[in-house]
């Protein structure tokens, strides 16, 4: 697979989902462009950290894309990008020696309802079905008699991506649930409804919703750190074991003081 042809692969162009490139000028511009290509969630991350970078680093043209956590993965190992982009560990038989990954931040996503609803916690098995509209009613959670308002985000966004791959495990979303465009809208939508029920990342979390526990375990940075809260979200930068020098530049600064400053409030720092 030659490089770039990652972006015809995952349909990056002709969808709109190439997120952007920039040229940070170099004394000496390298040949060829940084790529990291991956996961939609890493994707805002991987902007955030670029400008502060640059200031540093200057000038590597660095482009990035979506695709999916896998998709960068198999991109990485066919020589088509230089970093893959992952929101899940590498799994063992994913790892084959030639591939390393590098946790850069840590969040969680939340399932949330408004503050005066008396379920306090839900499974994940129960989120999942809840989502996927084989559970419609508080009282099989432990409420209340009641239909649950599920309030959902659009398709595209980064959280129901996620949420879509490892929360469903291959079940659909229901489709006849309130849309939220956006994570401040969701959060509005369940702070009003005592019976609605949403999820958010804990960066859009707000104090007119109420977190539930998930499989008996609050959402909270000690459990996030340590990963007992069911869905917590690692992100990794995965690379080849022995990556090139503007590779290890990157890491470098994502590593550092000021790279971490700069995921911060969004992701827990892990350096």
């Amino acid at each position: 697979m030659k490089r770039r042809d990652f972006l015809a692969i995952t349909g990056a162009t002709s969808a709109g989902l190439l997120t952007g490139a920039w040229t940070l000028p170099w004394q000496h511009k390298p040949a060829e462009p940084l790529l990291i290509a991956g996961s939609t969630n890493v994707l805002p991350f991987t902007k955030a950290l670029l400008p502060a970078f640059g200031k540093h680093h200057g000038g590597l043209e660095i482009i990035t894309d979506g695709g999916g956590s896998l998709a960068g993965l198999i991109a990485l190992k066919r020589g088509a990008i230089d970093i893959a982009a992952m929101s899940r560990e590498l799994k063992r038989a994913e790892d084959d020696g030639q591939v390393c990954d590098h946790l850069f931040g840590k969040d969680a996503v939340a399932v949330v309802t408004a503050p005066g609803n008396p379920v306090g916690g839900v499974t994940r098995v129960e989120v999942r079905d809840v989502l996927a509209g084989k559970i419609t009613d508080w009282a099989d959670l432990g409420g209340p008699a009641g239909p649950i308002d599920v309030i959902n985000r659009a398709p595209g966004s980064t959280t129901r991506k996620w949420m879509e791959e490892n929360v469903m495990g291959g079940a659909e979303m229901a489709r006849h649930v309130t849309l939220a465009a956006s994570a401040a809208a969701l959060a509005s939508a369940v702070a009003a409804n005592p019976r609605a029920l949403g999820f958010l990342a804990t960066r859009d979390l707000t104090g007119n919703v109420k977190p539930m526990a998930v499989n008996g375990v609050a959402i909270g940075r000690a459990t996030i750190y340590s990963g007992r809260y069911p869905l917590t979200r690692s992100l990794y930068y995965v690379t080849r074991t022995s990556p090139a020098e503007p590779v290890r530049r990157f890491l470098d600064f994502v590593r550092s003081a000021e790279g971490q400053d700069a995921l911060e409030p969004d992701l827990l720092r892990v350096y």
